[in-house]
């Protein structure tokens, strides 16, 4: 039988993948508006900076002469990140009055235009005053947004990183331990067969597999009944034929009596063995319809002593005293097994020791407290390539005893039906 993929793996695959990329676009939804917000916080800083600074310049600018050369501001910070803030302050003609140390000739906005500008990876934040014969830009370099972001993102995925294996993991034993009912199950339906055609317990059964179940239980319902008519049509059968063909026997022996020549009297002795050999054939036949049709194993524990002692002083009485032996356990015999199934296979496993064993020494039959049998005789030993054919129907070895070649393979059939 070809076995599909793994349900559990398939939907640890998905769930786990579910849980992966729900988390990947949390981040990169997270990452995207904490971008806009660093933009929107740095923009602010830049014209907070901007409108801080300019009146400081305007000071400045106003109490030192106008050489013509721009006036570089030191700058205390020992520093060398291009992350700090630039500032430019120039006149109405783009000429340069007052600049920051680190600024280093990049690219600026034209005189007179305000507001927020990029230029050349720097954000920039453009003032003027005195109407417009003053401008001061505040500059920041991008690389500081970028390593920012850079930043946060690392602390976003470095703990789902960290904890995803450990979630994937609790997602497996959480399948594991919730698709177990699916383990159970199969193991309950696997049990079932021929011989035990017992419901199936719904208890603790998720919703979406009492569907199951319960189909599993109708089907076998009806296979119970159907097998039911079988054994009740074998026991019919087993009853219907039996009278006719004792009547016929006895009107065999009757012409036997009857006859007057030795010819005639012959042959009623055939026509009666033929009879008698019939009526064990029909008998052993049914016993074998039963065997593989009958519900073999039963819903509950019972004892099988009386069983087996009623079977075994039925042989004694009718093969002879004395030539069976029987060791029974100081307790009860229990076995979940139908009696009457119990009873046709130590019926038979007897009968083929007797029929093939040495008159001179009795056949011991030993059963345990389980049920298990056990049968010793004194035989020919039987070879292995014969032994294995022995319990197939109709087959029989080299011996000289009467028989159909049915009766191991009754046990067979039974003893699998009851596992």
């Amino acid at each position: 039988m070809t076995r599909g993929p793994s349900l559990r793996r398939r939907l640890a695959l998905w769930i786990g993948g579910g849980v992966v990329v729900a988390w990947l676009a949390a981040v990169i939804w997270s990452l995207l508006a904490l971008e806009t917000s660093i933009d929107r916080d740095i923009d602010l800083g830049l014209k907070a900076a901007a409108e801080r600074l300019m009146p400081l310049a305007m000071v400045h600018i106003f109490e030192r002469a106008d050489d013509g050369t721009a006036q570089i501001i030191a700058d205390f910070s020992k520093s060398s990140e291009p992350g700090r803030l630039t500032y430019v302050v120039r006149d109405e003609t783009g000429r340069i009055l007052l600049a920051s140390r680190s600024y280093e000739g990049q690219p600026l906005p034209p005189v007179g235009i305000t507001g927020f500008s990029e230029e050349a990876g720097f954000h920039m934040y453009s003032l003027s005053a005195l109407k417009g014969k003053l401008t001061m830009t505040v500059m920041e370099n991008d690389s500081v947004r970028f390593t920012l972001l850079r930043d946060a993102a690392l602390r976003l995925l470095t703990p789902i990183f960290a904890v995803l294996p450990f979630s994937l993991a609790l997602i497996a034993l959480a399948l594991r331990w919730e698709l177990r009912v699916i383990a159970r199950l199969g193991a309950q339906i696997e049990r079932r067969g021929q011989g035990d055609l017992t419901p199936i317990s719904t208890e603790g059964v998720a919703r979406e597999f009492a569907v199951i179940v319960e189909s599993v239980n109708a089907l076998m319902a009806r296979l119970s009944a159907a097998l039911e008519a079988e054994r009740r049509f074998a026991s019919n059968a087993a009853h219907e034929l039996r009278t006719p063909i004792a009547a016929a026997i006895a009107q065999a022996q009757r012409l036997v009596q009857e006859a007057e020549s030795p010819q005639t009297a012959e042959r009623a002795n055939q026509i009666a063995g033929a009879l008698t050999r019939l009526a064990r054939l029909s008998e052993k036949l049914l016993q074998l319809s039963r065997a593989e049709g009958a519900a073999v194993v039963s819903g509950e524990v019972q004892d099988l002593g009386a069983v087996v002692r009623l079977v075994i002083d039925e042989l004694a009485r009718t093969r002879g005293a004395g030539r069976v032996e029987l060791r029974l356990p100081d307790g009860d015999v229990r076995a979940a097994i139908n009696p009457d199934a119990y009873a046709i296979l130590l019926r038979n496993l007897v009968e083929n020791a007797l029929a093939h064993g040495s008159a001179d020494h009795p056949v011991e039959v030993e059963v345990l407290g389980d049920g298990t049998i056990t049968v010793r005789n004194d035989c020919a030993p039987v070879p292995a390539e014969t032994l294995a054919e022995l319990t197939e129907p109709f087959r029989r070895g080299a011996t000289e005893a009467e028989g159909s070649g049915l009766g191991l393979s009754i046990v067979r059939a039974i003893a699998e039906a009851a596992g």
